[in-house]
């Protein structure tokens, strides 16, 4: 079942080359990361492919992008905080872990 979804991300990839190089384990990793998120991490890589005007020489190889490359294009879900736009208090912050 590794193969049937891997067939099925493989062919929203824009470059499919090196189809046979992508390892099993890697098709483990993304079976168990979901639909959702590799489908995600593709779109965002074309996206930015389609941003920076790449040129297809310049575009990963399936291979590299599935083997590797993946996760770094996975996008974390933006953070919604709430406020209350009815009550003039101060937000309070000091529960919201900050990173820099």
């Amino acid at each position: 079942y590794y193969d049937d979804f891997f067939e099925k991300v493989w062919k929203s990839y824009p470059r499919k080359l090196n189809k046979s190089a992508v390892t099993q384990k890697a098709k483990k990793e993304l079976y168990e990361a979901g639909e959702k998120a590799v489908l995600g991490a593709v779109n965002s890589y074309i996206a930015e492919i389609q941003e920076n005007g790449t040129t297809e020489r310049y575009i990963m190889y399936g291979s590299t992008f599935f083997n590797a490359r993946w996760r770094d294009y996975i996008r974390e879900p933006e953070v919604q905080l709430e406020t209350k736009e009815e009550s003039e208090e101060p937000v309070d912050y000091s529960n919201v872990e900050m990173r820099w």
